[in-house]
């Protein structure tokens, strides 16, 4: 990505880093609270 946008490395992780935190932590909310991904699948039976 850093090459493709003719970007450092640095420049390039700094500017995914707020939008990787938050994924990370949606991620680890569905892989340890299953409940709130599955939730729709239920209610539709």
């Amino acid at each position: 990505l850093a090459r493709v946008a003719k970007l450092s490395v640095e420049r390039t992780t700094m500017a995914i880093l707020p939008w990787l935190i938050p994924l990370l932590a949606s991620l680890a909310l569905v892989t340890f609270i299953p409940s709130i991904s599955l939730w729709l699948p239920k209610a539709l039976g």
